[in-house]
């Protein structure tokens, strides 16, 4: 570009007259198509096209020219009418099979090459800093979901990806790789929370969820997913972190439970508690099943004892009686267990075995362990802090 063009331009009169008679131009069909056809007929030519890639290339080295060339891009975009012209010249040429596969290949030739990748991140990271800039691609993203075709569209062209295991495994390495990033975990972290506070986003995802389920053939293939999944040690690991990591919030715990009983209390959660059954059956049909099951229990329990089960055990030993503490009976877990009397003996603490819903559990535990042949005692803390244990040294005589 000479010196005397650049002066011109300098001039906002004269880009401002230079953009009007562009706009003007391009107004009619008929420019229109001649310039089409004159790019077309230059980019035919190799020699040509080499060399403006060459140049382009050169000039998009420059941070100047790129800012420059975003400024004029977004100056342009800020008008409805142009950006109404362009969003329309950009449908148009994307329903045609090669100009989508054309733009596959330059995107694929862009990320290629590391210094393109690199440059390209710092830019969105920019990009996505701005809140406005963000919302705009919000209402954008709404709009284009919108439309019942351009939602067909897109999944179409995502499943014809997806199909492509090389697809898949590069889009996994991507993903991996963005995901190291902590500041892009804390930012989809804070969007997934934002995301899900809406109602509307929460319905959308539950309907979602009950169609999967209610198909039979994509229920066999997410509990097929699930089973090589965790056949992954790296996975399991993964899983268990997560899970600890969750269930230290305060009240998690109880939300997840909650949550869990409402879910297969309804009618369409059947299926899932058909499942659990016939799992559960055919586990206890193996051989050392319940052994297992103990092992496990006993082996995932650092229990420590409480106070008033410090005391109990003091005076057992102190007595010579033979006792096992946290003994794991059926599903149940007692505090002690004296095998010569088939003693199960409970140390209660006053407050929370007062709440009717631990009444109601010991109960169905007393229930469980005395069908099975054991004595239940139950003595309460205040009872032991208080050194009245009569009862527990009667039935020790």
């Amino acid at each position: 570009m000479s010196e005397k063009t650049k002066a011109r331009l300098a001039n906002p009169e004269v880009r401002q007259a230079m953009s009007e008679s562009t706009k003007a131009r391009l107004a009619d069909p008929e420019v229109r198509k001649t310039m089409s056809e004159q790019t077309k007929a230059l980019y035919a030519d190799p020699e040509w096209k080499q060399r403006n890639a060459e140049a382009h290339r050169e000039a998009m080295k420059r941070p100047e020219t790129r800012a420059k060339l975003s400024a004029a891009i977004n100056e342009r975009l800020a008008d409805p009418e142009w950006k109404q012209m362009i969003d329309a010249k950009k449908a148009e040429a994307l329903r045609q099979p090669e100009a989508r596969a054309k733009m596959s290949a330059i995107k694929k030739a862009e990320a290629a090459d590391p210094e393109v990748r690199r440059r390209l991140s710092e830019q969105a990271k920019a990009r996505w800093t701005d809140p406005e800039y963000r919302e705009a691609m919000s209402e954008q993203t709404k709009a284009r979901f919108a439309n019942p075709e351009a939602r067909e569209r897109l999944s179409r062209q995502a499943k014809a990806q997806f199909a492509d295991p090389e697809a898949r495994a590069q889009m996994g390495q991507i993903v991996k790789k963005r995901y190291e990033d902590p500041e892009w975990r804390q930012m989809m972290a804070e969007k997934h929370s934002e995301a899900m506070h809406r109602p509307e986003v929460r319905a959308k995802i539950s309907a979602s969820k009950k169609a999967e389920a209610a198909d039979p053939i994509r229920r066999a293939q997410m509990r097929q997913q699930a089973i090589d999944e965790m056949a992954k040690p790296e996975a399991r690991e993964r899983s268990r972190q997560a899970a600890i990591k969750q269930n230290a919030q305060p009240g998690s715990r109880e939300r997840h439970s909650a949550f869990m009983k409402e879910f297969l209390a309804r009618p369409e959660s059947e299926w899932i508690r058909e499942q659990a059954r016939e799992t559960l059956a055919r586990n206890r049909q193996q051989p050392g099943y319940a052994e297992a099951v103990a092992r496990g229990l006993a082996k995932s329990r650092k229990y420590k004892l409480t106070d008033i089960e410090i005391i109990v055990a003091a005076l057992l030993t102190e007595l010579e009686v033979e006792h096992e503490p946290q003994k794991h009976i059926g599903r149940w877990v007692v505090d002690f267990y004296i095998p010569n009397k088939a003693l199960c003996l409970e140390c209660d603490g006053d407050f929370w075995h007062s709440l009717p819903s631990a009444k109601e559990r010991d109960a169905r535990k007393d229930a469980f362990l005395q069908q099975k042949g054991y004595t239940v005692l139950r003595i309460l803390g205040s009872q032991i802090l208080a050194g009245e244990l009569d009862s527990l040294i009667n039935l020790l005589a």
